[in-house]
């Protein structure tokens, strides 16, 4: 249903409702965060979204999406190479050994739960040769995923120069990665949603049981836990603060949060993101519906018609029904209907179609546009041939090309006046020169 309503829109709607933001019961202690719609990208809510920043461990979820999309198959057999673990030695770690050999879904799901800095090291360097020779993939995901604020310049996301980006990159590369046809994307869900993986014996270690660092999914963190979450990522670095992204699920809608620049709280909780982030998706849950914003058949503004038989203008009206997400309340009722001057011509000329493209028109509610849609002719203007001749016959006449050969005409006209009277008075000349016969004797 949602894929259906959504298909109608004249382009991804653009919602930002931070009027409401009073409703929602946030911690106050994020200074990044932004709730955005999974199915059609709305943005709901939004503070310092574009601001660059360091992402902390939420790099390793771009990670672990590159990595799925350039593998063959996850139970592919990784070698760690010392040399790869030797950058990252004494963080968050799986306790990797020199030779170990363990399956790529392994090392996925030690980065996505255990925040694993080694298992981000070996993986990048198994797919692309070498940890630096991964980092390209890394940035063109980013670019083709419409990320222009973002540079990642290691795979693991330890504080580190000209390493960053910010909410809105991220909800897009994160909306990227999740797509029901993106490779691997039902992997990051399993694994990023799960409370708990063990990593089976390998090689040189026997089985390592893990849990999930990110408390949205655990069930015994009650100030945290959020059933509808299917997938998600936290981390935290001192540039960073306390970061989190989750994506939640329910009545078949599905929704963003990502926070970033959190801070500790006071006991029992303590995480700010974790917090802000159930809030925000909550609201999300509670309010937010899919709404009829646009009728197809209400007309919304007019536009003059030149050369028009019985009228001087036609109606406009959007080319479709608009639905979008936005919050309870919302309907084509209370919302108002802008053309957008840009794409509006200042008069149509006659004959003009009912159904002919316009413009376009920017849907608002409270002063902030939440989507767009195509204005069309109501009605078919026929053209009146009186008026068109008359205008033909006035650009004819106020051209170019017409005053010079009217210019030609005038003295050829003159000319030949000219030469008439020329040759009248040669003619009178010649009477009066008539030779007489000769008198006189001869």
């Amino acid at each position: 249903m949602v894929i259906a309503l959504c298909a109608g829109l004249a382009m991804p709607a653009s919602a930002v409702f931070n009027n409401l933001l009073r409703d929602v019961n946030l911690t106050g202690l994020s200074e990044i965060f932004l709730l955005v719609s999974l199915d059609d990208g709305s943005v709901i809510f939004s503070q310092n979204e574009h601001e660059r920043t360091a992402p902390a461990s939420l790099t390793k979820f771009i990670t672990a999406a590159i990595a799925l999309e350039q593998l063959e198959s996850i139970d592919e057999l990784v070698t760690v190479h010392g040399d790869d673990l030797i950058a990252v030695r004494g963080t968050a770690h799986a306790d990797l050994r020199d030779g170990e050999q363990l399956s790529a879904e392994s090392l996925i799901a030690a980065m996505l739960l255990h925040n694993a800095n080694d298992a981000a090291q070996a993986l990048a360097a198994h797919i692309a040769g070498s940890v630096e020779d991964f980092l390209p993939l890394m940035n063109d995901f980013a670019a083709r995923a419409g990320a222009e604020n973002t540079n990642f310049a290691n795979v693991h996301g330890l504080d580190e120069d000209n390493h960053y980006t910010t909410a809105y990159d991220l909800a897009l590369m994160v909306r990227h990665a999740l797509r029901r046809d993106f490779p691997g994307s039902a992997v990051l869900e399993r694994i990023s949603g799960s409370l708990r993986h063990t990593i089976p014996e390998s090689n040189l270690r026997g089985p390592r049981h893990l849990v999930n660092f990110n408390h949205i999914t655990n069930r015994y963190r009650p100030h945290y836990f959020m059933p509808q979450a299917f997938a998600g990522k936290g981390g935290q670095t001192a540039a960073a603060g306390r970061c989190v992204m989750v994506a939640a699920q329910q009545a078949g809608f599905r929704y963003l949060a990502i926070v970033m620049q959190g801070q500790d709280g006071g006991s029992p909780v303590r995480n700010s993101a974790l917090m802000d982030a159930r809030a925000l998706i909550h609201w999300a849950f509670a309010n937010i519906r899919m709404q009829q914003v646009a009728e197809a058949d209400r007309a919304v503004a007019e536009i003059p018609v030149e050369f028009a038989r019985g009228t001087d203008h036609v109606q406009l009206m959007p080319a479709q029904a608009v639905f979008a997400f936005v919050p309870q309340g919302v309907h084509a009722g209370n919302v108002m209907i802008e053309p957008i001057a840009d794409t509006m011509p200042e008069s149509l000329t006659a004959p003009v179609q009912a159904g002919q493209q316009v413009g376009q028109a920017r849907i608002l509610f409270a002063g902030v546009e939440f989507a767009r849609v195509d204005l069309v002719a109501a009605e078919d203007v026929a053209l009146s041939g009186t008026q068109y001749m008359v205008q033909v016959a006035r650009n004819v006449a106020g051209s170019l090309l017409f005053q010079v050969m009217m210019g030609l005409i005038v003295l050829a006209a003159v000319g030949l006046v000219i030469l008439l009277l020329v040759q009248r008075r040669n003619k009178s000349r010649k009477k009066q020169l008539h030779v007489l016969p000769r008198v006189g004797p001869r």
